[in-house]
């Protein structure tokens, strides 16, 4: 069983506890006993090892990770030995949760927070085009939330890179992928499927982070249906708080053909760093406050009140 206990030692690590638990494996806190550096160890579950193209995914993500160095972007530190009596993949512990669980506690996000991790997002994007990457499986499960806010993308295990060999496992990268988060080209037309495709990914998350809901659910075959409808509920209906230039990029990032989104992650940046300007932060025009009052509008006031103290003291010395 490809498991271990608190306390356990696998080869130089010691196991502090078991941070996140998931249908392909489980991920740990431990110690390299070496360094005394802390670590996230991830150990598939019982059987997947055994599992051919399983395996292949859990090793993929390991030799992509440990290839790419961006602070947006889990560090896959040096793969695990081949004497190990299991397998396992280092990476750099993050103190943190995931998206998917900040979703779950605040129901949504809030829109200028949520354009700062796509931000994020973009940026990783650029940097992965750099690389002739393209993640594949861009969701808020796969995306963790560290300190100051920095988000950080890992799980590259359905990834597909341009030095990938043609043999079994680069002809499943392109099946894989959450339906929800999944571009329609991956199932319907794979000459389609580029780095457009987690720009989809992008646009789909938007949408979620600022809205709580996915655009588009139900089985696999009923998210293929509304997608060729383009059969959702427009954001901003379901958060009014989401402004029509908003709204307008999120639309365009998870449209259904790929010509019609944003060609470049770049442009994607570029248009919301545009909006991003024009949102005040919450307890102004878009907070939970109301509209409040500007801060030249004090200062005026201000100064109001300053000369009219100043003008009735000289009246009271006058008068003495």
């Amino acid at each position: 069983m490809l498991s271990v206990k608190p306390g356990e030692v696998l080869d130089n690590y010691k196991i502090k506890k078991i941070i996140a638990q998931g249908a392909m494996g489980s991920v740990y806190k431990a110690q390299d006993m070496a360094t005394g550096k802390i670590v996230a160890l991830k150990i598939p579950n019982e059987g997947y090892d055994k599992d051919l193209i399983s395996l292949q995914r859990f090793r993929q993500a390991e030799k992509i990770g440990y290839l790419l160095e961006h602070e947006n972007i889990v560090k896959v530190y040096n793969p695990s030995r081949k004497d190990s009596r299991i397998p396992y993949c280092t990476m750099e512990y993050i103190e943190g949760h995931s998206l998917q669980y900040e979703i779950q506690r605040l129901l949504r996000i809030e829109v200028e927070t949520a354009i700062r991790y796509t931000l994020q997002m973009c940026n990783v994007l650029i940097y992965l085009r750099h690389k002739e990457i393209i993640h594949h499986d861009i969701k808020p499960a796969n995306i963790l939330l560290g300190e100051n806010k920095i988000i950080k993308l890992t799980d590259f295990g359905i990834s597909w890179s341009k030095d990938l060999q043609a043999d079994t496992w680069a002809s499943l990268v392109r099946v894989g992928g959450t339906p929800a988060y999944m571009a329609p080209e991956k199932v319907k037309d794979h000459a389609m499927d580029d780095y457009r495709s987690d720009i989809y990914s992008v646009g789909i998350l938007m949408y979620h982070l600022m809205t709580g809901k996915l655009p588009f659910s139900g089985s696999s075959t009923e998210i293929i249906n509304n997608q060729l409808t383009n059969n959702f509920i427009p954001p901003a209906k379901l958060n009014p708080r989401i402004s029509s230039p908003v709204e307008k990029i999120i639309v365009k990032a998870m449209a259904f053909d790929p010509v019609a989104r944003f060609q470049y992650a770049a442009e994607l940046k570029e248009n919301l760093l545009a909006v991003s300007r024009e949102i005040k932060p919450p307890g102004g025009v878009n907070g939970t406050a109301g509209a409040g009052i500007k801060p030249t509008a004090f200062f005026r006031l201000a100064v109001v009140i300053i000369a009219v103290v100043i003008v009735l003291a000289w009246i009271m010395l006058k008068n003495r």
